[in-house]
């Protein structure tokens, strides 16, 4: 049996409001299945209907669940204008079996039960549990517990899906969901990019230290406050040669008084570039976090080393250039260590060819 040669994505890498690791993954996947031949068809970004139409499709899809959710007329919605944008996507393309599913936000969860309902196959790729990401940071554990069997239940009845971290991988696979796991790696123009700061780097013996990361999104604020926090208890670690760089990261200027350290803000893709040639090693924290950070596939690529506590490291402490601190005292160490430029990250290619194949199969292409 022969499909189509295209399917539907909910996502696509236009649709992120700024450059960063969640662009970088939608259009690693989208490259994949592109390169294999297979043509990707966008849902469109916007409901074209009233608010009236929104709640109307948003009762449809909850009054079956019986409330289930406990959610808010403004989550009711949301979830009209899912079905909304949908609908319209599959009147558009109607010869559409698969559906590829990124945007696991909770307020999106109707996406793989409508596309069912259609009868397409949804092949699920979170970017990270949504229901394990404390947004606003301290959620009460009952709203978090609810949330998460009500995720597990969405990814459980998807055909197939793709983690790209494998602790969560292991997780869902606690509560029966069977995911495959594709890693994270830079997509042709950021690695591109990536290649030629390795370039620079040759002939340099770079000495700086860079800090960076979306300061706007809670943990990684606070991961990065509290990595500054360590480099200032640390002896004479005031007078490190530490740069400060991203979005919003303005907000750490407090943090930097009486230290040698240089605030930059946030920056664009040639001053950042500069940045990493003259970087010792890029130091990642967070005390919290899910999936995985695409940061570090691209600073390897980029010959950086990477200094990282376990949660920033997750599913990259086996990767060469990869430097895992445990404590400060470990930090310390590493930082008055020769860091050997990392040899070029193996591109996860069996992995790319499982997810290939699996579309190939709900397409009917097999």
């Amino acid at each position: 049996m022969s499909g189509p040669g295209y399917v539907l994505a909910d996502r696509s890498p236009d649709s992120w409001q700024q450059a960063g690791g969640g662009q970088h993954r939608t259009t690693q996947l989208h490259e994949i299945l592109r390169d294999a031949g297979i043509e990707i068809r966008h849902v469109p970004a916007e409901a074209d209907c009233s608010n009236l139409r929104k709640y109307v499709l948003g009762l449809k899809f909850f009054l079956p669940l019986g409330f289930r959710h406990r959610s808010s007329l403004r989550c009711v919605r949301r979830h009209g204008a899912v079905a909304a944008r949908l609908h319209k996507a599959f009147a558009a393309n109607p010869e559409a079996t698969v559906l590829l599913w990124e945007d696991t936000h909770r307020a999106r969860q109707a996406t793989p039960l409508i596309a069912r309902q259609a009868g397409l196959a949804v092949v699920a790729l979170p970017h990270n549990l949504e229901a394990l990401v404390a947004f606003p940071p301290g959620t009460r554990f009952p709203a978090t517990s609810r949330r998460w069997r009500e995720e597990v239940r969405h990814l459980g009845a998807v055909s197939a899906a793709f983690c790209c971290s494998r602790e969560e991988q292991w997780l869902l696979a606690l509560f029966g969901v069977a995911a495959d796991f594709l890693p994270c790696f830079p997509p042709q123009s950021v690695a591109g990019h990536c290649l030629r700061i390795r370039e620079r780097r040759q002939t340099m013996r770079p000495q700086r230290l860079l800090i960076m990361g979306s300061a706007s999104y809670a943990p990684t604020f606070d991961g990065m406050a509290r990595l500054l926090e360590m480099l200032r208890r640390l002896p004479g670690g005031g007078r490190l040669p530490v740069d400060v760089a991203g979005f919003g990261s303005e907000a750490f200027r407090p943090h930097l008084e009486g230290t040698d350290y240089v605030l930059h803000g946030a920056v664009d893709a040639e001053a950042l570039a500069h940045l990493l040639v003259h970087a010792k090693a890029v130091l990642l924290h967070q005390t919290a976090g899910g999936g995985a950070l695409t940061r570090i596939p691209e600073m390897l690529l980029a010959w950086v080393p990477v200094l990282a506590n376990p949660i920033a490291a997750r599913s990259a402490m086996q990767l060469d250039g990869v430097h895992v601190c445990d404590s400060e005292k470990d930090l310390a160490c590493w930082l008055n260590s020769e860091l050997s430029p990392p040899p070029l990250p193996a591109r996860p290619r069996n992995a790319e060819a499982r997810l290939v194949e699996t579309v190939r199969r709900l397409m009917g292409r097999a």
